[in-house]
């Protein structure tokens, strides 16, 4: 998927999933890879800014049940799936210059999180896609990521949880979101689309607060013979991306996706 959006600053992701492996039966079994590249404007200066760049990889595996409640819906296109997933992931977030002058220099608050929004995590997920009619579809996913550090916190050894979060550069213990999206086959190849995702972010440091990310998807899905082209706008309040995790604003987007098939 490549995604491009300006919002004030211009944003640039590229991202693709691939299936590994597939198994068929009552309960379907999916192993899969997934990557993401992200570039976001450092700031607001020239024509040219110096970038925040996020490197995110996931490998996983998803168990799903079709029809898990019985029939569909008279006039559904199909039936409901459920999934299962669980995932190994981590992510990574540099700021690139030309020089170390150019840095872009955020100063320390109290309460701020450190190291970002990034490290290596464990992920669960439960995700449903039902269709309410034959038009209408409604998709749910809710997921948590539990970073290292989290994992000897569970055991009352907070010392040694800092101390990993520290070495992995983990500024978060875990992060769990929910998302939901709603797709309504307006007319053979258009498909307006609804999509909000909220993610709460819990910091592996006592010291640190809380926070929390919100984003509203609106756009009309163009699906082809080569993949869905899908121009949006988007609204987000609340935390930024990796460096900018303790960057809190109101973020307006106007941009582009396209899933190649």
């Amino acid at each position: 998927a490549l995604e491009l959006a300006y919002a004030p600053r211009a944003q640039l992701s590229l991202g693709q999933t691939l299936g590994i492996a597939e198994g068929r039966g009552p309960v379907g079994v999916h192993v899969w890879l997934s990557g993401l590249v992200a570039l976001e404007d450092a700031d607001e200066s020239g024509v040219f800014p110096d970038q925040l760049a996020r490197v995110v990889g996931a490998l996983g595996v998803a168990l799903s049940v079709d029809d898990p409640f019985g029939a569909a819906p008279v006039g559904a296109r199909r039936a409901a799936t459920l999934e299962l997933g669980l995932e190994l992931g981590v992510e990574r977030a540099r700021e690139l210059v030309a020089a170390e002058s150019d840095r872009v220099s955020l100063t320390p608050r109290p309460g701020d999180i450190p190291f970002g929004g990034g490290g290596l995590w464990l992920g669960f997920d439960v995700a449903l896609r039902a269709p309410l009619s034959q038009a209408w579809t409604l998709s749910l996913r809710l997921s948590e990521r539990v970073f290292t550090n989290a994992w000897p916190r569970l055991f009352g050894a907070r010392a040694e949880a800092i101390e990993v979060a520290t070495a992995l550069d983990e500024g978060l213990a875990h992060a769990p979101s929910l998302a939901a999206s709603l797709r309504w086959a307006a007319a053979d190849g258009v498909e307006p689309v609804a999509r909000a995702v909220v993610e709460g972010l819990f910091p592996a440091d006592d010291s640190a607060d809380a926070s929390v990310r919100a984003r509203l998807v609106l756009g009309v899905a163009l699906p082809g013979d080569h993949g869905e082209l899908l121009p949006f706008v988007a609204g987000e309040a609340g935390s930024g991306w990796g460096l900018l995790v303790n960057r809190h604003e109101l973020r307006l987007a106007v941009g582009v996706r396209y899933v190649p098939r």
